[in-house]
């Protein structure tokens, strides 16, 4: 199964803690939010990860 994880937008009603990073980056205890949003999946069931974003790719690529 593929996975979508749509992770646009600039994060303005997240300000100021999106000040400077991506959304889907942004921690939460010890994970980022993209994280726990991946891993709500079992892991046996995902074929492919695929992440839409605009804002912050290249933070989210590294």
């Amino acid at each position: 199964m593929d996975v979508i994880v749509l992770a646009g937008g600039f994060g303005t009603r997240l300000r100021p803690w999106t000040d400077g990073r991506a959304k889907p980056l942004l921690p939460l205890l010890d994970k980022t939010l993209l994280e726990r949003v991946v891993e709500v999946v079992p892991a046996d069931m995902v074929d492919r990860v695929v992440v839409a974003a605009g804002y912050g790719i290249g933070e989210m690529e590294s």
